[in-house]
């Protein structure tokens, strides 16, 4: 599964918050992506692109999927907030 964070002007000084967060959800098995909020904006088609070649790269299923109860679980406890 992959999670694609866009990184803007209040990423700037939580760096070390954003890698342990980053770390949590890699050891349920998710992968990120992290582009910068300029990037999104001024170069759409190339953050698609690799978002893209991401997702042709993992064409195989994850091994052992977490049930999606579990991801909630998690996303709810490493960000302090309800599941979306």
């Amino acid at each position: 599964m992959l999670v694609v964070e866009i990184d803007g002007v209040t990423h700037e000084n939580k760096l070390e918050e954003d890698a342990t967060r980053q770390k949590s959800l890699e050891r349920l098995g998710l992968s990120f992506l992290r582009f910068n909020a300029l990037d999104v904006v001024n170069n759409t088609e190339g953050v698609i692109e690799v978002i893209g070649e991401w997702i042709l790269k993992k064409k195989a299923p994850t091994p052992y999927p977490i049930p999606r109860g579990e991801i909630e679980y998690a996303i709810t406890k490493i960000y302090n907030h309800p599941f979306l």
